[in-house]
């Protein structure tokens, strides 16, 4: 008799990945683009994550731009939340919205969204070797592991202690807000601009 090997993956971390185009677009990318060089001219923005660069403040739905672009997205939203099989009617919102401009050298410390359920990032510009976008495994324990720092023949999502993303201009990255993440340095001389956004998924109230 043969024996049965049952095998579970019982916890997972969803990252969407979805590369817009011409078929499928996001209408106001180019004047998304041309606000976050705007506002980069015009003040200082904030040190959150960064390290150099320019990250404006918050934008909500009161913001037309952030409007137009949650709504253009909202539909991948809904199918990433389908993942997580909520049992309950939801209202889905934009909680937040912000730009960001990586210069040369500029780079983002490792770091996670608190106060939302889900994050994004949406490249509006990206040069090559302006850096990679990395996420850590959430099994905290497992970087202090020597297991997982011996050779694989291939990573995949029993052995990997990262997972990296290869930005391209209109790429939308969708992924839990409690994952750490970071952005290494770009090398180019150009600027690699960016949306970040956090999502917040709310039970409806009766």
């Amino acid at each position: 008799m043969n024996t049965v090997i049952e095998q579970f993956t019982p916890f997972a971390t969803p990252i969407f990945t979805i590369q817009y185009g011409d078929q499928k677009i996001i209408k106001s990318h180019t004047k998304l683009k041309d606000k976050a060089l705007s506002l980069e001219k015009e003040d200082d923005g904030r040190t959150i994550s960064n390290e150099g660069g320019f990250q404006s403040n918050e934008f909500t739905m009161k913001d037309t731009l952030a409007h137009d672009f949650f709504h253009d997205i909202l539909p991948v939203i809904h199918q990433y939340t389908s993942v997580f099989q909520l049992a309950y009617n939801h209202d889905t919102m934009l909680n937040n919205l912000w730009y960001n401009v990586n210069r040369k050298n500029n780079f983002n410390y490792a770091h996670t969204h608190g106060g939302s359920n889900y994050s994004g990032i949406y490249y509006l510009s990206v040069p090559e070797n302006s850096g990679k976008l990395v996420f850590n495994n959430p099994d905290t324990m497992i970087k202090n592991l020597t297991f997982y720092g011996q050779p694989m023949k291939t990573f995949n999502e029993y052995n990997s202690t990262q997972f990296n993303v290869i930005p391209k201009e209109k790429l939308l990255v969708l992924f839990p807000s409690h994952i750490e993440h970071y952005v290494e340095p770009n090398k180019s001389d150009e600027p690699r601009i960016s949306i970040a956004f956090n999502i917040i998924i709310q039970k409806e109230k009766l």
